[in-house]
């Protein structure tokens, strides 16, 4: 690697391909990298996360003292979509997942990741590990995803969105902001066609 490491800033609120030309001039170097909108909260809550570089929770970095949580399997049963988690001791690049702070404290605003190389393969989606001997076809429905950039929602689609926090649900968000996780649920619709009410529990 070079002496001096690349300089990155992202945003989390770039609404274009931005910030996948700024990391696509970078793949497999050692770069310091601010994300600009965005805030880890230490809040004692579960946020959702997504980079495009590998980062430890146990090292001198802007995660450190957080538990990361990352989906380790997803069923359908009956009318329940059940999301199963693992704690891992890192941040995979690609990979969405949740992080809480183990301690309340001061939210880190505008994060840099110092010496984070950024990985080729960043903008894969996470396989699943379904186990093979449960794996149905209804499985397909359920979905946790990862952006690098924000997603604007018009208001066609605004119905379509939930935001959960510790209050319950809002509905009707405006946008998604980049370098977070949600669920993709497929619309559930009975051989008539009709619509059919499901539960999510994790």
């Amino acid at each position: 690697y070079p002496d001096t490491n690349a300089k990155i800033t992202l945003d989390a609120q770039s609404t274009d391909n931005a910030n996948t030309d700024a990391l696509e001039k970078y793949i497999d170097m050692k770069a310091d990298v601010t994300i600009n909108n965005l805030t880890l909260k230490k809040d004692g809550k579960i946020h959702p996360i997504c980079l495009p570089f590998s980062v430890s929770t146990s090292d001198d970095t802007p995660l450190k003292g957080a538990v990361i949580y990352r989906l380790s399997g997803a069923k359908m049963k009956d009318h329940e979509f059940a999301f199963t988690f693992k704690q891992v001791n890192e941040v995979t690049p690609g990979i969405p997942c949740f992080y809480r702070f183990t301690e309340t404290g001061t939210d880190v605003q505008n994060p840099v990741f110092k010496d984070v190389v950024i990985e080729e393969y960043y903008g894969l989606v996470a396989e699943k590990e379904y186990d093979a001997s449960t794996w149905s076809a209804d499985d397909e429905a359920l979905e946790l995803w990862g952006t690098f950039d924000s997603e604007s929602i018009d208001e066609v689609n605004r119905e379509l969105y939930f935001l959960m926090d510790g209050d319950g649900i809002s509905l009707k968000p405006a946008t998604l902001n980049a370098f977070g996780s949600y669920f993709y649920i497929a619309s559930p619709t009975d051989e008539e066609g009709s619509s059919t009410v499901r539960s999510v529990s994790l």
